[in-house]
C-alpha cells in the first residue's frame, strides 16, 4: 500500500516538473526598428515631454503596453490644462500619470473667417461661404489631436450662430499618422450636421490604428463638436 501511495505522488511531482508557472498570456514585447525608434522620439520631444518621460514611454511601448494616453481603460485619468503653442495656438492639453499626453486644437491659421451678412445653412457651398450679424463662418479649419502614437486631423466648413443652432456644412481630406504600426478602415462624416436643442452638431473622423507587432489594435474617434458660440475637438479610444 506505501508503494502505491509513492507511485501516486512521484506522479503528480513529474506532472508539476513540466507544467508552465503560469497559465496567464503574456503581453509579447515589440521589436521596433530604429526609424519607428528615431520617429517616436521625434514626435515625443515636438510634444514637449521631457527625456525622462519620453524614454519611460519607450520602455513601455517596447514592453507591449500602451502609453495612457492611447489606453482606453485609462480614459478620464488625465488632467487637462490650456497652453499656448510657439505659434500662438491655443491647445487643450490632457496629461496623464504616465507623462503621456493628448493635445487637442483647432487651428484657425489657414481658415477664412467672414462676419458680413445674414446666412442659412442653404447659403454654404463651394467650401466658402459669408457671415453677418450673430453668424460667424469658417472655412478650412484645421482639428487636429496628437497623442503618444497618433496624430490626426481634418479640415471642416463651420458657421457658428450666436443665439441659434450652430451647423457644420463640410468636412474633408482626413490624414492620419502613425508612429509605428498603420491605420485602417478610415471614415469621416458629419454624422450630426445641425445643433439641436440636445446635442451639438457633430464630424467625426474615426480608424482603427493597429500595433507595430500585430498583435494589438484600437479604435480612434476624432471628433468636432460645435454649439452655439464654439467648437471643441475631442479623441477618444475605444
Amino acid at each position: 500500500m506505501k508503494k502505491v501511495v509513492a507511485s501516486a505522488i512521484l506522479s503528480a511531482s513529474l506532472l508539476l516538473s513540466v507544467a508552465p508557472v503560469s497559465f496567464a498570456s503574456e503581453v509579447p514585447s515589440v521589436s521596433f526598428s530604429s526609424q519607428d525608434l528615431d520617429k517616436i522620439s521625434e514626435h515625443l520631444n515636438d510634444l514637449g515631454l521631457s527625456k525622462e518621460v519620453q524614454q519611460s514611454l519607450i520602455e513601455k511601448m517596447k514592453a507591449g503596453e500602451l502609453p495612457d494616453s492611447d489606453n482606453p481603460e485609462k480614459r478620464g485619468t488625465g488632467i487637462t490644462s490650456e497652453i499656448e503653442s510657439p505659434d500662438g495656438l491655443k491647445i487643450q492639453r490632457t496629461t496623464f500619470p504616465d507623462g503621456s499626453v493628448i493635445q487637442s486644437t483647432i487651428d484657425l491659421t489657414n481658415a477664412k473667417i467672414k462676419e458680413e451678412h445674414v446666412i442659412t445653412p442653404n447659403d454654404v457651398s463651394g467650401g466658402y461661404a459669408s457671415g453677418g450679424s450673430g453668424y460667424r463662418t469658417f472655412t478650412n479649419a484645421t482639428v487636429r489631436e496628437e497623442t503618444s502614437y497618433v496624430k490626426a486631423r481634418f479640415f471642416a466648413d463651420y458657421t457658428l450662430v450666436q443665439g441659434g443652432y450652430s451647423y457644420i456644412s463640410d468636412a474633408y481630406d482626413p490624414y492620419i499618422d502613425i508612429m509605428a504600426g498603420y491605420s485602417s478602415g478610415e471614415n469621416l462624416v458629419v454624422d450630426q450636421p445641425k445643433q439641436t436643442d440636445s446635442r451639438p452638431a457633430r464630424a467625426t473622423l474615426s480608424f482603427t490604428w493597429v500595433k507595430v507587432n500585430g498583435y494589438f489594435s484600437s479604435t480612434y474617434k476624432l471628433f468636432l463638436y460645435v454649439n452655439n458660440s464654439s467648437a471643441t475637438s475631442q479623441l477618444q479610444t475605444y
